[in-house]
């Protein structure tokens, strides 16, 4: 099941296909998570390992996102899909999961923290530490 999956490529399409992966999109799951847990109870899932790709999350509120990457050109990325759901769509529907089915494995990938690299970037330039 992939969960807030808008857009896809033509070879993500063929996988799609070949594995019969069903699909939610993010305009389903802003206002429940019904999709997901009609699919748990269908397929009687206990145990779920979940795969959460952070730039399902709409880079206008979750800054920690490749899109939103500092000094990014006007053209970056252009033409890749950009996540639209909301960090709280995110929450809740991980809540509504665990109430279902065992969550047994979380995959969190797609993080970066740009506010990190930034701040290591200016202390390595500032003179705290002597050689």
């Amino acid at each position: 099941m992939y969960a807030g999956l808008d857009e896809w490529s033509a070879a993500e399409d063929e996988i799609l296909k070949r594995m019969s992966l069903r699909r939610t999109g993010s305009a389903e799951l802003r206002t429940d998570s019904a999709a997901i847990l009609n699919w748990i109870e269908e397929q009687r899932i206990a145990y779920l390992a979940v795969h959460l790709d952070i730039d399902a999350i709409n880079p206008a509120h979750f800054r920690s996102i490749l899109f939103n990457k500092p000094d990014a050109g006007p053209g970056f990325l252009q033409g890749v899909p950009r996540g639209r759901l909301e960090p709280a769509h995110v929450v809740r529907l991980l809540r509504d999961v665990a109430a279902k089915a065992e969550i047994v494995g979380l995959a969190i990938t797609e993080y970066i923290s740009w506010d990190a690299i930034q701040t290591r970037a200016l202390l390595a330039e500032l003179p705290l530490i002597g050689d």
